[in-house]
């Protein structure tokens, strides 16, 4: 009995971290072989742990990438959307312009009808024109 009672009173003063904070501390094995295998098994729990962080690490900065390039995709879309809107706007104001100014032509003489519609043959040759050269560009 007393000599169980030395060898716990020499394992604390080896260890005297553990003893003092209530054994939140791991104690080695006192054995050499054993205290080697300890070490051997914690480095190698430590580096799978930070092989897994790694990993977490390199996917999130993956996802992160992944969502940068979506919002650019998504941003360019969006003005090549919004640029060909105001274009057609534009071009269809040109359009109600020129047609407005035809409607105020109706109104004056019933006459001149056969005439607008050669008017508007005219302005569709226009049309197919502006629609080659943007092909062409």
């Amino acid at each position: 009995m007393r000599w169980q009672c030395i060898k716990l009173l020499i394992n604390l003063q080896q260890h005297p971290a553990s003893s003092v904070s209530g054994g939140a501390e791991f104690i080695y094995p006192l054995s050499r072989r054993s205290r080697e295998l300890y070490k051997i098994k914690r480095r190698r729990r430590r580096r799978r742990e930070e092989r897994k962080k790694k990993k977490k690490k390199k996917k999130k900065k993956k996802k992160k990438e992944k969502k940068k390039k979506e919002r650019r995709r998504r941003r360019r879309r969006r003005k090549r959307r919004k640029k060909k809107k105001k274009k057609e706007e534009e071009d269809d104001d040109d359009d109600d312009d020129d047609d407005d100014d035809d409607d105020d032509d109706d109104d004056d003489d019933d006459d001149d009808d056969d005439d607008d519609d050669d008017d508007d043959d005219d302005d569709d040759d226009d049309d197919e024109e502006k629609d080659v050269r943007k092909k062409l560009e």
